[in-house]
């Protein structure tokens, strides 16, 4: 029979031995790295302003508004783009079921996606709209956490990807955001993490780019500033 933890016991025991270290060692404590040394954005800064400068400059379009001008904020993008039908991960934006009631008030469809596991119905939509795990102001990039309240389907699928974003998300850069993940269990763990900077894009042998091959060929983002 298999044994896997005298097989582990064993590798570790190897390693100890090449290393020159007893069974009884302490593992060496990892030297301190100093902020200054890593980081080129810090908490102090305008975040919310930092992030929009950076994430235009990669393509993705940046507005900021109250949280309770939400609906209003996204049905002017939506209108803008002609945005007839959508997918919505209400449950990754505070005041989701609010927003959804006040979407369809305005006259647009939104889709069923959630018992979708081909991600069909997010082919037939004008735009996802989804919230995030966290955006980082050092490169304009927007993290993006699936699970239960809001599928891959939202930031791969459809043409036009808009994401709402709480002004606690606007984070400095990945130092900090690997700081809140330090210490989680794996059931507290999203099924996937995906780092988006700019609209999908891709080029061909010739070096000629071109935008929404891959995923969305637009990409928007709504900072609540009091949220």
């Amino acid at each position: 029979m298999f044994d896997m933890a005298t097989t582990r016991e064993q590798f570790v025991k190897r390693i100890r031995g090449a290393l020159g270290r007893g069974a009884n060692a302490e593992a060496p404590t990892p030297p301190a790295v100093e902020d200054a040394l890593i980081r080129l954005t810090w908490a102090e800064e305008d975040l919310p302003g930092l992030f929009a400068e950076r994430a235009e400059a990669v393509g993705v379009s940046v507005r900021r508004c109250k949280a309770a001008d939400l609906a209003g904020t996204l049905g002017e993008l939506l209108d803008e783009h002609e945005v007839k039908t959508l997918t919505l991960a209400e449950e990754q934006i505070a005041g989701g079921a609010a927003l959804a009631a006040g979407l369809d008030e305005r006259g647009y469809e939104l889709r069923a996606w959630q018992d979708d596991r081909s991600m069909t119905g997010h082919y037939d939509v004008d735009a996802g709209v989804s919230g995030c795990g966290a955006v980082l102001a050092e490169t304009g990039t927007i993290i993006y956490r699936s699970g239960e309240g809001g599928g891959r389907g939202h930031m791969l699928v459809p043409p036009i990807h808009v994401v709402v974003v709480r002004r606690s998300q606007v984070l400095a850069d990945m130092v900090d955001y690997m700081g809140q993940q330090a210490g989680l269990r794996p059931e507290q763990l999203p099924s996937s993490q995906s780092m988006i900077t700019g609209p999908s894009k891709t080029a061909d042998i010739e070096g000629v780019l071109i935008t929404g091959v891959h995923g969305p060929g637009k990409v928007a983002v709504i900072v609540l500033e009091d949220a």
